[in-house]
């Protein structure tokens, strides 16, 4: 990922007024260790309480970010959505920021910002960008509900409703299967509708890497 600190110092309202002595937070997040293995516990930062603070956060997370130290920059980011000096666009940005630096690294908190950035996206002026990034983050939590092994999308009755067929191909995308949930699932002949229903479809999936099958089903929203 290649980010401009400019760029995001111009999601801060006022970045070059004025200011309070700036503590720089600590640089490195803890793990805590459990009968699985390392997880991850990023250390809370205060918000920043004024302009020059939140430049400085924002500078740190991208340099972080840019030496892919994604953990150390996940609560630098976290403190920056809860100060006063977003504009509605930059809050959106910054969710969106946030849901790929824990890519990999967190995923609560991924989902957490991916729903943070439809939430906050749906009060600004749509654009392509905009609806491409809303419909992305809608197919990744989704995709995310299907593999909680729940039965999201298990059968005609539990079908995901989604605005398009392109919207469900985008969600298949980030299915992943096998051992580690990382391989990739590929489409076979697609599952008939049930008769009489338009609105309802299926894809029939196929692990790659040990050849288990999924069937998910699908609603196109009339709207």
């Amino acid at each position: 990922m290649v980010l401009r600190i400019s760029v995001l110092l111009a999601l801060v309202l006022g970045v070059g007024c004025a200011s309070a002595p700036v503590v720089a937070p600590t640089l490195h997040a803890p793990l805590d260790f459990d009968a699985g293995g390392p997880v991850f516990a990023p250390p809370l930062i205060a918000r920043p309480e004024t302009p020059s603070e939140a430049g400085l956060l924002i500078t740190e997370a991208i340099e972080l970010l840019q030496k892919h130290d994604n953990a150390a920059a996940i609560p630098r980011l976290q403190a920056l959505l809860r100060c006063d000096f977003l504009s509605e666009r930059g809050r959106a940005n910054l969710y969106w920021l946030l849901a790929e630096a824990a890519r990999g690294v967190d995923d609560e908190r991924r989902r957490d910002a991916l729903a943070g950035y439809v939430v906050a996206a749906s009060i600004l002026p749509p654009d392509l960008e905009l609806q491409d990034k809303v419909g992305r983050a809608r197919a990744m939590l989704l995709a995310g509900k299907v593999q909680a092994g729940v039965g999201v999308g298990a059968s005609p009755q539990r079908a995901i409703v989604v605005d398009s067929l392109g919207e469900a191909d985008t969600l298949v995308a980030h299915l992943g299967c096998g051992v580690r949930g990382q391989a990739p699932y590929v489409s076979r002949r697609p599952q008939p509708p049930a008769q009489g229903d338009e609105g309802l479809a299926a894809r029939r999936l196929l692990c790659t890497e040990n050849g288990d099958e999924l069937v998910l089903w699908f609603r196109v929203s009339p709207n």
